[in-house]
């Protein structure tokens, strides 16, 4: 049986401890820029949220940029240890000739669930497609395109040895991932439209995210 693929991962990043202002910087930032973009927040909104002052975020971070940088590394090296996971899942489950429903669902649940922990990530990648330029190009060439590529390769091959039959394995990371930020980015939008209270509308989003990757891989 062929080892499952070892997907490249981001450096590790030390776990968090909020007593730390480093810490407090890192986990502020995360949030003001997923609320209101890189742009729209002020280092001087940051450090006062964080009960620190500005000469406090240069020294620890030297700037805005490699504050936002790091916040991005933080989350893809989440990220990179799910997909991993899934990875790992997925290989498993095709290779020992289970139904493709019963290894997608477990694989759909662990991505689902991932991006409904870390919303964060959804809201910051609307704002980063919205804003673009030089910052969110070195975003997606340090930690989005690797990990995607990667992915991408996989699919790649299991196409090939006619376990899955992906027609487009390159964008298959990309529009699972583009699916799940629609759905994490402003999940009240969806509770409002549909008339659904927050438990009820994400068990139908799951529903849906599995349904959609079972359908993806068997090139419906």
């Amino acid at each position: 049986m062929a080892r499952p693929t070892s997907l490249k991962r981001v450096e590790n990043f030390p776990e968090q401890d909020l007593s730390s202002t480093k810490d407090r910087l890192l986990q502020v930032a995360q949030e003001l820029f997923a609320q209101k973009g890189f742009h729209a927040t002020s280092t001087r909104e940051i450090t006062r949220q964080a009960n620190t002052n500005v000469a406090s975020l240069y020294f620890h971070w030297r700037s805005k940029e490699n504050l936002y940088l790091a916040v991005y590394h933080r989350l893809f090296q989440r990220l990179t240890q799910m997909a991993q996971d899934v990875v790992e899942l997925l290989e498993e489950g095709l290779r020992t000739h289970q139904s493709l429903e019963a290894v997608i669902y477990p694989v759909a649940d662990r991505a689902f669930d991932f991006f409904d922990a870390n919303r964060d990530l959804a809201r910051l990648n609307l704002h980063r497609m919205l804003e673009g330029g030089a910052l969110a190009v070195k975003v997606e060439q340090e930690f989005e395109n690797p990990l995607y590529q990667a992915v991408a390769r996989v699919y790649q091959r299991l196409t090939e040895e006619k376990f899955i039959q992906v027609s487009d394995p390159e964008f298959l990371p990309f529009s699972l991932e583009i699916l799940l930020d629609l759905y994490f980015v402003n999940p009240e939008r969806l509770e409002r439209a549909l008339t659904l209270s927050r438990t009820a509308l994400r068990a139908r989003l799951r529903t849906h995210f599995r349904e959609t990757f079972i359908r993806l891989l068997a090139g419906e």
